[in-house]
């Protein structure tokens, strides 16, 4: 260069030798030549944690022996010093993160990547009673609205009846469940993305009981036939049924009273009711009591005539 003050681009870094040839007014010349160091420019890189929306972003440096000072711009206006950081981003999205990395020789470059905070689904259901408020059926509400293309991925459902061992769980999307009581259960829905984003859902599942049905229990004396009957709490389109013990799940004769066969001991019977589907309400005891008849006993006596 014949410039005073030239500026010259080095292709590579290493040591050059730079020649400097003043020449005066006069045609003198005077030669200096000097060593010129160019150093290496770092080369920064990072790596960072998938991040689920509500979920902190862990970075990591991976620039290696050299680097001194770090600049990040996580490419939502926050910015940090630090090697390691860690941010939480307020938003599901793509987002354009920048580290400049400056080594001990004050040189610096910077590296980008484009990340993705991945949204959560949103968890919710709806259930419905049937078979006497025993089965709930389950029907998911949940959804997801990602453009870059996350989607769901699976149903976990805990019923919050531990009583029922394997069946507490699904992964159905809508699921069917037998209650045993008519408690309040506490269920959990949780959603699970295609990204292994999971959403939890805690809510209160009530199952209300079913009013027992009124009975008239009935007393006859030993050997005679009885007629219990049910008088009340029968709920539309069902019928009754009666059976000779709880665990029977046919019952051997219907209507709202039952003629028995003449009977010598007190006998109980069970009553349900039966919808269309078959199902089988909780059992009520309904008695006919019997009673004994009174012994009777004769005493002759023999008077002799004088």
């Amino acid at each position: 260069s014949s410039s005073q003050n030239p500026d010259h681009l080095y292709s590579a870094p290493g040591v050059y030798l730079v020649s400097l040839t003043v020449t005066s007014s006069n045609g003198c010349e005077t030669e200096v030549t000097q060593s010129v160091t160019v150093n290496p420019l770092p080369n920064p890189d990072f790596s960072y944690t998938k991040a689920c929306e509500g979920d902190p972003t862990q970075f990591t440096d991976l620039t290696g022996a050299g680097a001194v000072a770090w600049s990040w711009n996580f490419g939502d206006g926050n910015l940090s010093n630090q090697q390691y950081p860690s941010h939480l981003y307020a938003a599901a999205g793509p987002y354009n993160v920048i580290l400049v990395v400056t080594d001990a020789n004050g040189c610096t470059k910077e590296t980008i990547q484009t990340i993705f905070v991945y949204p959560n689904a949103t968890a919710g259901f709806t259930y419905q009673m049937s078979c006497f408020n025993s089965v709930a059926s389950f029907t998911s509400t949940s959804s997801l609205n990602d453009p870059y293309g996350t989607t769901l991925d699976q149903h976990e459902w805990d019923f919050g009846d531990p009583a029922s061992g394997a069946l507490n769980f699904s992964y159905d999307v809508n699921p069917v469940h037998t209650y045993a009581s008519p408690v309040t259960y506490t269920l959990s829905l949780s959603v699970y993305t295609s990204q292994g984003c999971a959403t939890v859902l805690t809510q209160q599942v009530v199952v209300p009981p079913i009013p027992p049905l009124l009975v008239q229990n009935d007393t006859v004396c030993q050997g005679n036939a009885g007629m219990p009957m049910v008088t009340g709490n029968v709920l539309p389109n069902t019928t009754v049924g009666w059976f000779y013990n709880q665990q029977s799940t046919q019952p051997f004769a219907y209507g709202l009273s039952y003629a028995t066969p003449p009977l010598n001991n007190t006998q109980v019977y069970y009553v349900a009711m039966i919808d269309a589907a078959g199902c089988i309400s909780p059992m009520t005891p309904v008695f006919v009591v019997v009673a004994a008849n009174p012994s009777l006993q004769i005493a002759i006596s023999s008077t002799e005539l004088e």
